[in-house]
């Protein structure tokens, strides 16, 4: 019961403010406007069409911890995609690279920034669509990871997952984590942690 009702005053207080401060004239950043993602439900698209969403509902089901979530097909996350109040994590090909992505839903073309869609993060998951995802978890941790750290800094959510490239990574045991290539992307994570040590597009 005490949960629960945390959880509403969170989600009282994360959409009151917002308002007040929108009348004020308010400037949205991308740290105020993702603030709400733990009192909303994440919805993780299961798309058939790519071979990395079994692995994807079994990573959710075992590692989702910054929010509630649910599962939805492509044709409800069409419905659904609007909704400011709902966050989504979703496969999507790009320029043949497969990115894990998560966004706030919102209307793309809404000059309220309050509804307008906001993609967060996106992460190069697979090379191909037949490619291993035995990374799956370590993906879904980054991700939660860097929301977390969006939320609690606009220096970190406007510079994006480049913020964690660590200096020292060549002095670094090869043994402690993954190096993950995926088309131009280069990536480095733990193996312990499944912290994002390197982030690098090559040119």
């Amino acid at each position: 019961m005490k949960s629960q009702l945390k959880k509403y005053l969170l989600l009282v207080i994360a959409l009151v403010l917002p308002l007040s401060s929108y009348a004020q004239g308010k400037v949205y950043t991308r740290k105020v406007r993702i603030s709400d993602y733990p009192v909303c439900t994440t919805m993780a698209v299961l798309d058939s069409g790519y071979a990395l969403t079994q692995s994807l509902r079994e990573e959710v089901v075992s590692r989702w911890r910054i929010s509630s979530y649910e599962f939805c097909t492509p044709r409800e996350y069409e419905k659904l995609k609007t909704r400011s109040d709902l966050y989504f994590l979703k496969a999507e090909k790009r320029d043949g690279i497969v990115f894990l992505c998560y966004s706030k839903g919102g209307d793309r073309k809404n000059d309220d920034p309050r509804k307008e869609y906001l993609e967060i993060v996106a992460l190069p998951a697979v090379a191909s669509e037949s490619a291993k995802t035995g990374l799956m978890g370590a993906y879904i941790d980054v991700i939660q990871r860097f929301v977390e750290d969006a939320a609690a800094s606009d220096k970190i959510a406007y510079a994006g997952l480049r913020h964690y490239n660590m200096p020292g990574m060549s002095r670094r045991s090869p043994e402690t984590y993954d190096r993950v290539t995926v088309g131009p992307y280069v990536m480095a994570i733990d193996r312990k942690s499944h912290r994002l040590l390197m982030f690098q597009k090559k040119r």
